[in-house]
C-alpha cells in the first residue's frame, strides 16, 4: 500500500492527543524529537495514505490547533493483510463482522 511520509509538529502538552490520532489510522511512529529552546515536539510517522485523508483537520481538533502536520509521499510497503480476502464460511464472515443485523 502506498505510504506518506508523516510530520508532526506540536506542543507539549497536546502530544498525547497527537500520538491518539495517529495511533487511530495506522501511522507507525519513526522518531520524536523537541525543538531546541522551544516546547514544540516533531513526531515523524509513516502514514498509510488511505487513512491519511481528514488527519490535519483531525489533529487540528483534536489538539485545539495546536498541532500541523505534513505529508510528502515516502513509497509503498506491503499489507499484513490480503486485499483480496472474502470470507467464505459462516465463521469467517462472523469473525470478519461484516454481518449486518435488520432492525
Amino acid at each position: 500500500e502506498a505510504v506518506f511520509a508523516c510530520d508532526v509538529q506540536t506542543s507539549s502538552d497536546q502530544l498525547g492527543k497527537a500520538y491518539g490520532v495517529l495511533a487511530r489510522r495506522r501511522a507507525t511512529i519513526i522518531e520524536e524529537r523537541m525543538k531546541e529552546g522551544t516546547d514544540i515536539f516533531v513526531i515523524e510517522a509513516k502514514l498509510p495514505v488511505v487513512e491519511s485523508f481528514g488527519i490535519v483537520d483531525e489533529l487540528r481538533k483534536q489538539t485545539s490547533g495546536a498541532a500541523q502536520c505534513q505529508l510528502v509521499m515516502a513509497g509503498w510497503e506491503l499489507m499484513d493483510s490480503d486485499p483480496f480476502w472474502a470470507p467464505s464460511t459462516e465463521e469467517e464472515l462472523e469473525d470478519s463482522d461484516l454481518i449486518r443485523t435488520s432492525i
